[in-house]
């Protein structure tokens, strides 16, 4: 991700930057560039109606010890799932699945820069507090656009929670108990609240059906929600 994310970004502005200013380790987006044109012409800041995604790097441009954001994202498609990420000066938190599935369907990725540099680790289920911390980052974007035909929504849909049922069912009984369907869970509290929405039959275990079709009629794959 740290290569494929990165494009060469320089910038020459008269009055601002120095020849052989070194570069900076601050984190910015393309979306920043807009912002940092404008202040640069000395035009007025851009206004518009839904808010600007962007964020003036001006201030680095004079001083690049210094950071306007602390965090930065980036979103990629592959197949039916969008990978929405976060970056911080130390993590980077990828969460895959298909847009408008439940939280606890996303695979999840978490790098540590500082011990692994190269991404060889994926930390996540050793991280459970970092984790939480960028999800909760996460959650501030918008949701990832469906890239594919809603008709076809349901089957994988169906597809995906039966995988991640075999995946939950640590000891293959085809059900799954209050502590398998906890586990690893990225939020706990709520995940809670979905264990008892699902057990319909309020057995205390969760069916093969009950979980795939999260409590709903066998026929009827409800919207995908928390």
């Amino acid at each position: 991700y740290e290569q494929a994310t990165r494009i060469p970004l320089i910038v020459s502005a008269p009055g601002v930057t120095k020849p052989g200013t070194r570069a900076t380790n601050a984190l910015v987006e393309s979306v920043d560039l807009y912002p940092t044109l404008a202040e640069l012409a000395g035009l007025p800041a851009p206004q518009v109606p839904q808010g600007l995604d962007g964020k003036s790097f001006l201030a680095e441009l004079r001083d690049p010890d210094l950071g306007t954001k602390n965090h930065i994202f980036h979103v990629y498609p592959r197949g039916e799932r969008i990978g929405r990420a976060v970056r911080t000066a130390q993590f980077r938190l990828v969460e895959w699945k298909v847009p408008g599935a439940p939280a606890d369907t996303a695979d999840l990725e978490l790098y540590d820069y500082a011990k692994d540099p190269l991404e060889t680790k994926n930390v996540a289920a050793d991280q459970p507090e970092v984790v939480a911390r960028m999800r909760a980052l996460v959650a501030t974007l918008p949701e990832a656009r469906l890239q594919f035909r809603p008709a076809k929504d349901a089957a994988r849909q169906k597809e995906e929670r039966t995988a991640l049922f075999e995946k939950k069912d640590a000891n293959h009984d085809d059900k799954l108990t209050r502590v398998e369907f906890l586990s690893n869970q990225p939020d706990p509290g709520d995940a809670a609240k979905r264990f008892e929405r699902f057990d319909t039959n309020h057995d205390g275990v969760l069916s093969r059906d009950e979980f795939i079709h999260m409590g709903a009629s066998p026929t009827v794959i409800p919207p995908a929600t928390k």
